[in-house]
């Protein structure tokens, strides 16, 4: 499986199996996150056998068999949410890729048992939980192309590819809330009024450059 493909395979899961994650794939999640905080300055940490935070989540039939994630938090400045987005979706993107399932959270879990993990200056921007998860066969709902962008006989094709990609995308409460601009060859994401559109606009960003091969803004 490619990072193409993974964009195809990934859902949000909700429901975890109650099986521990094989130590193997421990040491590449850890190598991982060590490579993604050195690129992109923020500080992702992975967390273990923490059911406290999500019990109330359980409790209502939210989630199931939560017991591990990352925590991603970085200093506060007005590119954090956007950086948090994108590099946190190469690794769920990555995460999917081994097998395992995946589920954003930027609210509703108990966050002081999070921030007490943070350093200095630092804010927690969102939580990805991973595990074994449930098979999920749901199909996903999407805007069509037209609503977030538009074509014309002079748009290259590697572009349209970049937005279908982009649409698959997981945002807060599935509210796809951007807009992508094609001109002269540069792309570029805008992200809309709404609640977390900037983290969302990062995470879209990663898909287009993945389904487009080519760069992409967000302003």
């Amino acid at each position: 499986m490619d990072l193409k493909e993974a964009i195809q395979r990934r859902r949000s899961i909700r429901k975890y199996l109650n099986k521990e994650i094989e130590a193997s794939d421990i040491k590449k999640i850890e190598d991982l996150i060590e490579e993604i905080n050195t690129k992109s300055q923020l500080h992702f940490r992975i967390v273990y056998d923490d059911t406290k935070s999500f019990a109330r989540m359980v409790k209502y039939g939210w989630f199931e068999n939560v017991k591990q994630y990352i925590a991603i938090y970085g200093k506060n400045d007005k590119d954090l949410d956007r950086k948090a987005g994108y590099y946190g979706e190469e690794l769920v993107l990555n995460l999917v890729m081994m097998g395992l399932g995946t589920c954003w959270v930027a609210g509703t879990y108990d966050k002081k048992m999070a921030k007490s993990l943070k350093e200095e200056d630092e804010r927690l921007v969102a939580i990805i939980l991973f595990g074994y998860g449930e098979e999920v066969q749901s199909n996903r709902k999407s805007k069509a192309i037209q609503q977030v962008t538009k074509l014309n006989e002079d748009t290259p094709p590697w572009f349209k590819e970049g937005v279908e990609a982009a649409l698959l995308a997981p945002t807060a409460l599935n509210q796809q809330r951007f807009k992508i601009d094609y001109n002269n060859g540069k792309c570029v994401i805008h992200p809309l009024i709404g609640h977390l559109t900037k983290l969302d606009a990062g995470i879209v960003q990663y898909h287009f450059e993945v389904g487009s091969g080519h760069k992409a803004e967000v302003k």
